[in-house]
């Protein structure tokens, strides 16, 4: 398959190091004529100074330098960007050098003098290629680790993200005596406004129901999709009251009917943690009897519940 990247097309930046002045500018053109951003240092103290300003996706050094040669700049990287390529320049290709390269995972090697400038391009450029594509492996993966745990519809956080942050804060409101609240929502008449106004207007509603919670909630607080038409806030370093002036807060911020569109309507039920709860479950449970009775309270689109949910006990045998 050919290799399309285009290197020029990306903000690449070089770090060149090298105490020998002549050999070092012959270096930096070619660089730049290969159209590559680069910054030269003379010495491994000032690469070192250099790496602490800004980020480098390529390190070129010379190995014999005073006052910190090629291996201390390389440490001095690696610390700083684990994974920047590193190019290793040196007159005196030894086992000892080769097998120290190793160990701090150093790309490729040139020995000087350079017998062509050619190699020269071809290694850096091989170094740089590798070093987009590792890029645009952890682009990829941070997108896919962004997608299990996000709605597609609503762009929310899902239920897997909920109980993973769900059972860190009950933990730290157990051992820590923490306040921490849940705010459960349904979008009332879904199915209606499915089999009336079709599927698309009814995603319309969550999307809109979904924007008018998002913009209530705090930077602190963690919004999700729980189920079809259920949202759940999970609400750390919060008490009932303040949650109740949250959801009231939501409901003054629903959209209003239009000639062709139908009300966004819901219903909100809100538990704060209490001591006798078992965990996560005991909280889902409340705070889902909380919103049962405020779908079934005439004229009341609220309802705030503390009750201990009741376990069925098993017959002992």
């Amino acid at each position: 398959m050919e290799d399309n990247t285009n290197i020029e097309s990306k903000e690449m930046c070089v770090l060149l190091v090298d105490d020998d002045s002549s050999f070092r500018w012959v270096l930096a053109r070619r660089l730049s004529r290969m159209g590559i951003s680069f910054v030269e240092a003379e010495n491994g103290k000032k690469a070192i100074e250099d790496l602490e300003k800004q980020e480098y996706d390529l390190l070129i050094t010379d190995i014999y330098m005073p006052e910190k040669d090629g291996f201390d700049v390389i440490n001095a990287a690696r610390i700083l960007y684990p994974d920047i390529q590193i190019i290793l320049m040196t007159a005196s290709s030894t086992l000892e050098t080769a097998v120290k390269g190793l160990r701090n995972r150093v790309s490729d090697y040139l020995t000087k003098p350079i017998e062509t400038l050619a190699i020269f391009d071809l290694t850096v450029e091989r170094a740089l290629r590798h070093r987009m594509l590792e890029l645009s492996n952890k682009e990829l993966f941070e997108k896919v680790k962004l997608l299990s745990i996000t709605d597609p519809l609503t762009g929310l956080f899902n239920r897997r993200r909920l109980e993973e942050v769900m059972d860190v804060e009950v933990v730290r409101a157990t051992e820590f005596n923490r306040d921490l609240s849940i705010i459960m929502i349904d979008v009332d008449n879904l199915k209606t406004i499915n089999d009336t106004f079709g599927h698309n207007i009814g995603d319309w509603v969550l999307v809109k129901a979904a924007g008018a919670i998002n913009d209530i909630c705090r930077k602190s607080d963690l919004l999700a999709r729980y189920g079809g038409d259920e949202f759940v806030i999970l609400l750390p370093e919060t008490k009932a009251s303040e949650a109740l002036d949250l959801a009231n807060q939501i409901l003054s911020n629903l959209p209003g009917p239009t000639d062709e569109k139908p009300e966004v309507e819901i219903s909100i039920g809100i538990v704060e943690w209490i001591p006798s709860y078992n965990g996560p479950s005991d909280l889902i449970e409340a705070v889902d009897k909380a919103l049962y009775k405020a779908k079934h309270t005439k004229g009341k689109r609220i309802a705030v519940g503390k009750e201990k949910p009741i376990k069925t006990k098993t017959p002992k045998k």
